[in-house]
């Protein structure tokens, strides 16, 4: 199945999204921050990215700035939530 990382900085939102994705047989990887993101990314190389809007250091909008720049992660999937 696909590697997914979860960017969002309320731990019952990252703990829900992970058990629904693992349960379904997806890889989690996770940050709580846009910084941490942004490692994890680099580290995992993702197939989708669920990303919190508002989070702390880099807020969401930053952290896809960042993604499309870079050649090897500009046509990674992305979907944005908030709450």
């Amino acid at each position: 199945m696909s590697k997914i990382l979860i960017a969002e900085d309320n731990p019952v939102n990252r703990e829900l999204l992970r058990e629904l994705l693992e349960i379904r047989g997806h890889t989690v990887a996770e940050a709580c921050d846009g910084e941490e993101a942004l490692r994890v990314i680099e580290q995992t190389q993702p197939d989708l990215v669920l990303l919190d809007i508002g989070m702390p250091l880099l807020d969401g909008f930053g952290v896809i700035r960042k993604i499309r720049e870079n050649p090897r992660f500009a046509s990674m999937p992305v979907v944005a939530l908030t709450a």
